[in-house]
């Protein structure tokens, strides 16, 4: 113990003057550290990036900075720099190794928010699963569904399938099939569905709405509605079209297919 007591005296006896030209660089790099940390702050917060993105990248570049601090302040003491980045480079590609998926939603995180495909609010549909976005993460994001259940999908999930976003323009079509008898009056369904969409409260005059056969079966006629409707009112138009042509049908006697089962005796 004193053996090791004397080898550390003796160190800090030579290296002393070097010591002390280190600490006043440390204390020095500190300050740099935070004046060049506030100057990229302001420039992030002025360029209009992501909120997410910005916190991302002033970590990065603080890590950074205080590497390159380290560095500095071991060379000063005499210390084989070489050796030290080495040793934190195998370090950093372990980490890596160990967190690869955790880093690959990360890249994927940060283009997304880059890229921007869908924003928070917007009502999407990625790899068949629906909701409303409310949080674009680093690692995940977070999807409102229907039944008001939160989904988290990993973010490299999300860059690697189809994404439908039903909210990024103002307006959508609406396509409804109504099927009817191969008995029924064609010319009087169609005029039923019409006199409904007539009174309907937010379908668009313009493009005009569309109503016309869509197919022939065996047992029933498919008369297609395609009307446009604003985003916010999709819903609402859907299910009260579907209520109310059903109740015009009832009150016209127009027949409604439906399917029978005999049963051989």
């Amino acid at each position: 113990m004193q053996n090791m007591l004397k080898q550390f005296t003796s160190f800090v006896a030579d290296k002393f003057p070097l010591i002390i030209y280190a600490l006043v660089i440390l204390l020095v790099g500190l300050m740099l550290v935070k004046i060049i940390m506030r100057i990229v702050t302001a420039a992030l917060n002025k360029s209009g990036i992501n909120p997410s993105v910005r916190l991302f990248l002033k970590s990065l570049v603080k890590v950074m900075l205080y590497f390159v601090l380290i560095i500095i302040v071991a060379g000063n003491l005499g210390i084989n720099t070489n050796s030290l980045i080495a040793v934190l480079g195998a370090a950093g590609l372990a980490v890596s190794l160990a967190l690869k998926d955790s880093l690959s939603n990360l890249a994927s995180g940060i283009l997304l928010l880059v890229s921007h495909p869908f924003n928070v609010g917007e009502f999407v549909e990625i790899s068949g699963s629906g909701g409303t976005v409310s949080e674009i993460g680093l690692i995940y994001t977070r999807l409102n569904t229907l039944d008001n259940s939160r989904l988290y999908i990993p973010n490299s999930r999300v860059l690697a399938s189809d994404i439908r976003n039903f909210s990024a323009e103002d307006k959508r079509r609406l396509d409804i099939v109504f099927k009817v008898s191969r008995d029924a009056d064609i010319d009087a369904a169609k005029k039923a569905v019409y006199d409904v969409l007539e009174n309907s409260p937010g379908a668009h005059k313009e493009p005009a709405p569309v109503i016309s056969i869509n197919s022939v079966a065996d047992d029933s006629v498919e008369i297609v509605l395609k009307v446009w409707v604003d985003n916010a009112n999709y819903w609402e138009l859907n299910y009260y079209l579907h209520e109310f042509v059903k109740k015009r049908f009832d009150e016209r006697g127009i027949e409604i297919p439906y399917k029978t089962i005999q049963i051989k005796q």
